[in-house]
């Protein structure tokens, strides 16, 4: 995501949530359906413009400086309890 590409991953965990609007899902283990979302990104230049903005956007809510800044936000929290 980080490199503006379009993620194609599995509905399972986590993968939903950090995605988020970035690519395309298939269901675990249904190869086809991966198949056909490999496709649709390479033959729809406009989806692959679309998820790679998003990507690149939604990479940012995950880099390792703003991480660290919610990180104390949320222990000075917890200490002023």
């Amino acid at each position: 995501m980080a490199s503006g590409l379009p993620i194609i991953t599995t509905q399972v965990d986590a993968c939903p949530e950090v995605v988020d609007g970035a690519g395309l899902f298939f269901k675990k283990g249904d190869f086809r359906t991966l198949s056909q979302q490999v496709l649709k990104l390479a033959q729809d230049k406009s989806l692959r413009e679309e998820f790679s903005g998003a990507a690149l956007r939604r990479s940012k809510e995950f880099d390792w400086e703003r991480q660290i800044l919610l990180y104390e936000q949320e222990y000075k929290k917890v200490l002023k309890k």
